[in-house]
C-alpha cells in the first residue's frame, strides 16, 4: 500500500482528497429521458376531441458546479488565413471573362470567323487564361497590400507562445488537487512522484 497520507490536503490535513482531473472527469454525466407531450386532437368515436400524447426521448448534459471550477485551461484555436483576397480574385476573374467574351465576338468578326467554333473558342481561351492569371496576380498583390500575410504571419507565432503557455499550464493543472472536506485547491508537483517511486 502507498503512503496516501502525503496527499492529504495541507490545510485541514483530510485524506479526502482528489485530483482536479479526476474532479473534472467525474463531475460530467449524460443522460436520457422520456417526457410525454400532446402532439394534437383527435375524435373519438363519441365525436369528441381528445388529446393524442407522444413520449419524445431527450439528453441532458450535466455539470456540476466543482467540475466547472476545475476545468482544464482552454486550449488555444488554430488561425485561419483570411481569404478575403480570393473574392477579390474571383470577381476580377468574372469581370475579365465577361470582356473576353465580347472581345472573343468581336475579333471573331472582324475575322470573318464566326463560321469557324474551334479558332473562336481558341480565341476565348487565350483570354480565359488571360483572366486567371491576372486574377490570380491581383489576388497575391492584394493579401500583401490589406496586411493579410503579415496578420497570420503574426497570429501563428502568438498561437505558438499561446501553445507553449498552454502546455505549462495543463501540466501544472494535472498536478492539482482539491481537498473535498475544506475545498481547498493545492498542487502537488512531480517530486511527490519520485518520492512514491522509491
Amino acid at each position: 500500500m502507498g503512503d496516501f497520507g502525503k496527499y492529504a490536503c495541507p490545510e485541514c490535513g483530510s485524506e479526502n482528497t482528489m485530483a482536479m482531473s479526476m474532479v473534472y472527469k467525474h463531475g460530467h454525466a449524460y443522460r436520457k429521458s422520456d417526457r410525454k407531450y400532446c402532439s394534437g386532437h383527435k375524435v373519438d368515436e363519441n365525436g369528441r376531441k381528445v388529446p393524442v400524447f407522444e413520449n419524445v426521448t431527450y439528453g441532458v448534459y450535466m455539470e456540476s458546479d466543482l467540475a466547472a471550477e476545475s476545468a482544464p485551461p482552454e486550449k488555444p484555436e488554430v488561425p485561419k488565413e483570411e481569404k478575403t483576397g480570393c473574392l477579390m480574385g474571383g470577381m476580377i476573374f468574372l469581370t475579365a471573362a465577361g470582356i473576353a467574351v465580347e472581345l472573343t465576338a468581336d475579333i471573331a468578326a472582324l475575322l470573318g470567323w464566326e463560321g469557324s467554333f474551334k479558332a473562336v473558342m481558341q480565341v476565348f481561351g487565350t483570354w480565359c487564361a488571360t483572366a486567371c492569371a491576372i486574377g490570380w496576380l491581383m489576388d497575391k498583390v492584394w493579401s500583401y497590400i490589406s496586411g493579410k500575410k503579415f496578420r497570420y504571419a503574426r497570429a501563428k507565432e502568438q498561437y505558438k507562445t499561446d501553445m507553449d503557455r498552454y502546455h505549462e499550464e495543463y501540466d501544472y493543472w494535472t498536478h492539482m488537487y482539491v481537498c473535498m472536506r475544506c475545498g481547498n485547491k493545492y498542487y502537488m508537483g512531480e517530486d511527490f512522484e519520485e518520492a512514491d517511486a522509491v
